[in-house]
């Protein structure tokens, strides 16, 4: 009897979790406990970083890629409007970013309010947000507009 109950909560647990509301409450849940968490969100991010390896090593275009398997995509820069529209026409990625902040459209870099908007912007929690390239002086940005959540940046030299 015993058995059963148990098969029978694992399975209604699992068919709770298809709910996508449920499954990014518990998701939350797991990533809050504390050696839990952080080993779960370094597998993903090593495996992020095994993806994107496998999508560069393939010459495949990596923003068309990542665009293809539903991430939102965006820029925080300190250009100007007019200068990151002059940028993104030249390298021909008009259209491309899902959202954008540039330096006279909120506080500059490395003011964490910059990515605090974008997150605001798609609804999105610091935890399921990654920061890349920013250069070393900006690395406080992606630091502090993780919060104490724990959201990743992933920071190299531009």
């Amino acid at each position: 009897m015993i058995l059963l109950n148990v098969v029978g909560g694992v399975l209604a647990g699992w068919r709770a979790l298809k709910d996508p509301t449920l499954r990014l409450a518990f998701d939350g849940l797991l990533l809050r406990i504390p050696l839990l968490g952080r080993l779960i969100r370094d597998l993903h991010a090593a495996r992020m970083a095994r993806t994107l390896g496998t999508m560069v090593a393939s010459r495949l275009p990596l923003l068309d890629g990542l665009k293809a398997r539903g991430h939102l995509l965006a820029v925080a820069t300190g250009k100007s409007r007019r200068g990151l529209d002059e940028a993104l026409q030249s390298a021909e990625l008009k259209g491309v970013f899902d959202g954008s902040r540039t330096a006279d459209e909120t506080a500059g870099k490395p003011d964490p309010r910059t990515l605090h908007e974008l997150m605001a912007q798609f609804d999105l929690p610091a935890e399921r947000v990654l920061m890349i390239r920013c250069t070393r002086p900006h690395r406080p940005l992606a630091l502090h507009a993780a919060g104490p959540t724990g959201g990743r940046g992933l920071c190299g030299s531009a």
